[in-house]
């Protein structure tokens, strides 16, 4: 699709939605993937669940499983809510979007016409700067799919969730560190998970 699109639109600005708010093996999806791809033809991606869970649950699941590749790939990177997001639902995707270095903010009419004074008070933090991130953590792709039954590894969830209001992270995942991306970081925490690939015990 990024292929076909890009052919015929050579200087149009093209997006990929990846997501849908769960990392259920049964859908087939690969975060890691499709940023991959995206970045090979010049495609952003949007991630299409930023908001279904507040700051700092959301951002330490699939959006931040989304976002980390599209930084490793020189992929741009846009979220994208459900419609009837809260004034503080938007504050949080503001800071989300703040910590990602994103390029765009995409949202519903509705929802900044619902929260202007969100917008307005924080209008001044829309720019893009790259987020300084020096500490990963470890998404065990292997034990993941090992474990269908289990939309996300929940421990790794919440201790993400608690840990950003001390640091920022990326989260990796096996796809990630083969292609290198740990050279970007100086810590690697492995929260959760009994099995992996050879491969990646090695390169760790």
């Amino acid at each position: 699709v990024c292929r076909i699109a890009r052919h015929y639109f050579p200087q149009s600005l093209l997006e990929i939605p990846i997501g849908g708010g769960s990392e259920n093996v049964m859908y087939g999806q690969d975060t890691t993937a499709l940023p991959k791809i995206a970045g090979r033809y010049g495609v952003d991606a949007r991630s299409t669940h930023g908001g279904y869970a507040a700051f700092p649950m959301g951002y330490a699941t699939m959006i931040k499983r989304i976002a980390t590749p599209c930084k490793i790939y020189g992929v741009p990177h846009w979220l994208e809510p459900p419609n009837a997001i809260s004034a503080d639902g938007e504050g949080s995707r503001i800071m989300e979007g703040i910590s990602f270095g994103n390029r765009g903010f995409w949202d519903w009419g509705g929802n900044p016409m619902a929260s202007p004074n969100v917008f307005r008070d924080y209008a001044n933090f829309f720019t893009q700067e790259r987020p300084v991130v020096d500490v990963a953590l470890f998404f065990p792709t292997t034990n993941h799919r090992l474990h269908p039954d289990i939309i996300f590894p929940l421990y790794l969830q919440a201790v993400g969730t608690k840990l950003r209001d001390v640091m920022d992270f990326d989260i990796v995942d096996e796809e990630l560190i083969a292609d290198a991306a740990l050279k970007h970081y100086r810590v690697l925490v492995w929260i959760e998970g009994q099995f992996v690939e050879e491969r990646t015990l090695k390169i760790i």
